[in-house]
């Protein structure tokens, strides 16, 4: 379902590929291969668990309702915090670490911070 470009035009493993001797460059190119497998492996695993499953097909068709939101967000929302809909937003936000929280100490009042 989702488009993912190959592991040597992700910059960073260009980079190693590029600049690693001849003599390893093919089994560097044979380990990444084997992870651009494995990633799709989770990705269509992840896919047909959202597909199998009508409250996180319901969650899932909801967040992808939201504009600038597709399938790559979306599954990365339900996998990192599948409590969405279970809390309310302070303690969602609590929960992603983007609640101001306080740093205050008996009579020491400090500054609100996220």
């Amino acid at each position: 379902m989702r488009s993912r470009r190959g592991c040597r035009e992700w910059p960073a493993e260009r980079h190693r590929f590029e600049h690693a001797a001849v003599s390893i460059r093919r089994g560097l190119t044979d380990h990444l291969r084997g992870l651009e497998r494995r990633v799709a492996d989770v990705d269509r695993d992840l896919d047909q668990t959202i597909a199998t499953s009508p409250a996180w097909r319901a969650t899932d068709d909801r967040l992808q309702s939201i504009p600038g939101v597709g399938p790559v967000v979306s599954r990365t929302v339900l996998a990192d915090v599948p409590e969405l809909g279970h809390l309310n937003r302070k303690q969602i936000a609590a929960l992603v670490g983007v609640a101001p929280l306080a740093r205050d100490r008996g009579t020491l009042r400090g500054t609100r911070t996220v």
